[in-house]
């Protein structure tokens, strides 16, 4: 038998005995996640671009951190305690984190989604506890939001995020997540896809208040510009363009709202894969899109960009 002795320097590896590592719970993933230099997929433009990785908690989930803070900062406002029942009208990311952190915190959670909502997020929810009241697949999401409304009316015992009406959505990335970024690096751009809007108001609230000259790009899907046009329309890329300008979206905020075709976020999710080996949704091949049409204005060479990397779904 031969034994085989591999440096950690052969390895290209950070020494591990020299680091000293944490022990945490479970919600304490959710915040100080790194940045990955994604800039090789840049290299012929001299710019240094950065991905925050928001795929650490609990869940995996893009939601982990706005549920986080939208359930603390219901607690402090005392609407919820022990016996609270959870009820939200959502199919995406944010039922996912509603149900690691109702297993979490120990509450009932029933989530009210179109009976189209994906088998994968349906099973995970159920294997976290989660119920389902599912209606019609032929009323999208406007029946569940009915039947959601109908659930939580009037009844002290229950409470509801409403994530896109949230303001504590933003909050939380304007507390927590632009914080961390500054720690790391100064962008001279920030971009951001706009879902319910939380993640890019959050940060770019917090960037505009503390970095001088920071460029705030929201991005947008090109088949549905609701934002800069208030066309609406069919697009490919889950988690951007929900067909209204949400509550949450400051809209004084972008510098520029950039709109990206399905083709071009689907085509930079694959190319962040093969070339570096990060999976990721398609919301964050977009922002990468939106990154390479502003790296090809010269006079935005030498700068650093700074957007965020969701997890594939």
């Amino acid at each position: 038998m031969i034994h085989m002795t591999i440096s950690v320097n052969a390895m290209n590896a950070p020494n591990s005995s020299s680091q000293r590592l944490s022990i945490c719970s479970p919600h304490n993933l959710i915040f100080n996640t790194p940045l990955v230099d994604v800039s090789q997929l840049f290299q012929n433009f001299d710019v240094a671009v950065y991905l925050k990785i928001e795929t650490l908690g609990p869940s995996h989930s893009a939601k982990d951190r706005a549920v986080y803070g939208m359930y603390h900062a219901a607690k402090q406002l005392g609407k919820i305690n022990r016996d609270t029942t959870i009820i939200e009208a959502t199919c995406g990311n944010e039922a996912v984190a509603l149900a690691a952190l109702a297993s979490m915190y120990g509450h009932k959670l029933i989530v009210v989604a179109p009976e189209s909502i994906s088998q994968d997020i349906l099973a995970t929810c159920q294997s976290l506890g989660a119920t389902f009241e599912l209606t019609p697949e032929k009323f999208a999401m406007s029946r569940a939001l009915q039947v959601a409304e109908q659930l939580t009316r009037d009844d002290p015992k229950v409470w509801s995020p409403k994530l896109f009406e949230n303001h504590a959505n933003a909050g939380i990335h304007e507390a927590t997540t632009g914080p961390e970024i500054l720690r790391a690096v100064k962008p001279d751009f920030f971009v951001a896809g706009v879902g319910s809007g939380g993640v890019f108001t959050g940060i770019a609230r917090y960037l505009k208040r503390t970095c001088t000259n920071v460029q705030l790009v929201a991005v947008e899907p090109l088949e549905s510009q609701t934002l800069s046009q208030g066309r609406i329309g069919v697009h490919g890329i889950p988690g951007l363009g929900a067909g209204f300008i949400p509550p949450v979206f400051d809209p004084k905020l972008p510098n520029q709202i950039l709109p990206v075709s399905t083709q071009e976020a689907h085509a930079w999710t694959e190319r962040l894969a093969k070339q570096l080996g990060l999976l990721s949704s398609v919301s964050t091949g977009a922002n990468l899109a939106a990154i390479a049409r502003l790296v090809e204005n010269r006079e935005n060479r030498q700068k650093a960009f700074v957007s965020v990397l969701f997890a594939q779904k």
